[in-house]
């Protein structure tokens, strides 16, 4: 049975909400209109990346090809030719930023293609949820957050694989539901954070976590428990993870502005 007590959202409203964070992680000035337009850039660990998180570097010269086609922005074919280039050593990195001197992308083209290169973790964790897939939803657009950040689409069962044993649980009853729930809020807030040792970046993603499991809720109903009975597991879930620090870090330390 898929996760339960899930909140159900329209598709522009789930899209919105699955980008939220994305855009405020990938390239913020862009998202909140600090800048106009954006061109590739060095994302500070020597990739060059474009709009909101797509990694020249890291993708192949063809797969960035088609994300333009496929978003309605189209390359020249010198612009191609370019891009292949650098893609083999052909040329360096500043006759390629040189070529692309005139690849700029407003707001609105950067989410164009983000909605479709998302579609590759979309894919990713439709297949390895299989039976139990998570519907349109906020928990889903948590989840879907969460693991564009941490590789590929394909790579999901790897990157994330007690949240994917822990939604294929299915448990029977309310106290296993509310559990299982529990458990996922918790490895989406603590155990995805250490992509990096930088403690200034280590900081900015455990925002970014916080933010994305209340995104996903610890509660199975609109931030607060359903029943005197869901109160009472979540406190205990709480103690047991040493709740004390948690509730502290959660609600009075972290960034949601």
């Amino acid at each position: 049975m898929p996760l339960a007590n899930v909140t159900v959202l329209d598709q522009n409203t789930y899209e919105d909400l699955r980008n939220e964070e994305i855009k405020r992680s990938e390239n913020n000035q862009l998202a909140t209109g600090a800048i106009i337009e954006h061109s590739v850039q060095d994302d500070g660990t020597g990739s060059l990346f474009i709009g909101y998180g797509w990694d020249v570097d890291q993708n192949s010269a063809n797969d960035t090809i088609d994300l333009f086609d496929n978003a309605g922005i189209p390359l020249t074919q010198a612009e191609q030719v370019a891009l292949t280039q650098y893609k083999s050593g052909t040329i360096n990195e500043a006759d390629f930023l040189a070529a692309w001197a005139g690849v700029t992308v407003t707001e609105a083209e950067a989410t164009d293609l983000l909605n479709v290169a998302v579609e590759e973790w979309e894919a990713g964790l439709t297949a390895a949820l299989g039976a139990d897939d998570i519907q349109i939803s906020s928990e889903r657009a948590a989840f879907i957050s969460q693991t564009y950040n941490l590789g590929s689409g394909a790579g999901i069962p790897a990157n994330i694989p007690t949240q994917i044993g822990l939604v294929q649980r299915n448990p029977q009853d309310d106290p296993g539901r509310f559990e299982q729930r529990a458990e996922i809020w918790w490895e989406i807030a603590y155990n995805s954070n250490s992509l990096t040792q930088d403690n200034a970046v280590l900081f900015g993603l455990q925002n970014r976590r916080f933010r994305e499991a209340d995104t996903f809720d610890l509660y199975s109903s609109d931030s607060e428990p359903q029943t005197n009975e869901e109160a009472k597991f979540i406190y205990q879930f709480l103690a047991r993870k040493n709740g004390t620090r948690v509730l502290s870090i959660r609600f009075r330390e972290y960034d949601r502005s």
